[in-house]
């Protein structure tokens, strides 16, 4: 008897070795794979920064404060001139445009504000009424002690104020730029070089079918004029200030991984689209 339940437990000691083995196995691959990202996020533990104050964010990223002192020079030495009067606002297709994290910057360091001051330039030369909010919103935040997460606090006062003195507009664009592999940041085509864009809706705003409807139609507009450099509606549960209005979208006009020259690229194919009917 002793001698059968010898074997069955050597039996038994056996099958869990077998059972247990490819999963030391596969540990010791993965941790040999992974071992430098983890023993980095152990060393140098991830920040969540969008839970520090802005003035904190200055201090602990070096181009995070660059990219704000850029967009003081610009508020300054390059200021945005509207080409047309707001009395001739309702003979015209009217845009509002604004970087709610104006301090997102592009792989060679040019920030969003630069490039929503460009696409407002570029679409009052198609003759659309454009206003574009100049203010330098993280030098506010970092006045009154807000968190980089409520920048949003900040353009929603802007959103209230222009909205006062210039009424509705045809079109609200609040223009960031995502982060994403470079794979799924650009489209190639006949030798030039695109950043792909897409639209992200706050669907815990009021208006998120409509915005979302708003989204698809431009989407479809855009992808028309150069096929693949959309890429598709993006939903969050969010807000995003897009309960103020109807006609408010969310773009993100690249990433991180784009160069500025891939980007004025798409901009271009933007305002074509949103001259040849995308704002109705």
């Amino acid at each position: 008897m002793k001698t059968k339940l010898k074997i069955f437990l050597k039996c038994v000691l056996i099958l869990a070795f077998l059972a247990i083995t490819p999963f030391f196995t596969g540990f010791q691959q993965w941790f040999m794979e992974n071992k430098n990202s983890l023993l980095e996020s152990i060393l140098k533990p991830e920040i969540n920064l969008d839970q520090i104050s802005i003035k904190e964010r200055l201090a602990l990223l070096p181009d995070f404060k660059q990219a704000v002192e850029r967009i003081d020079q610009i508020v300054v030495s390059e200021p945005f001139v509207p080409k047309f009067e707001p009395q001739q606002k309702p003979e015209r297709k009217s845009v509002y445009i604004y970087n709610t994290h104006q301090s997102e910057t592009y792989s060679d360091g040019t920030t969003v504000y630069e490039i929503g001051m460009e696409l407002a330039q570029m679409l009052e030369e198609q003759g659309f009424y454009v206003v574009f909010q100049a203010a330098n919103f993280l030098r506010e935040a970092e006045e009154e002690g807000l968190k980089y997460n409520q920048l949003y606090t900040v353009s929603r006062r802007y959103l209230n104020d222009v909205f006062a003195q210039h009424g509705g507009f045809d079109l609200v664009i609040d223009l960031h730029r995502d982060s994403a592999p470079r794979s799924a940041s650009v489209l190639e085509k006949d030798g030039t070089t695109y950043a792909k864009m897409m639209f992200v809706v706050g669907m815990k705003s009021d208006n998120a079918a409509s915005v979302m409807k708003q989204s698809e139609q431009l989407t479809d507009k855009i992808d028309q004029m150069m096929p693949g450099i959309m890429r598709s509606v993006f939903e969050r549960q969010s807000v995003y200030n897009q309960d103020m209005a109807e006609n408010m979208v969310l773009l993100e006009l690249g990433t991180d991984q784009n160069s500025t020259e891939e980007v004025r690229c798409s901009l271009a194919v933007l305002v074509e689209a949103l001259s040849n009917g995308g704002i109705e």
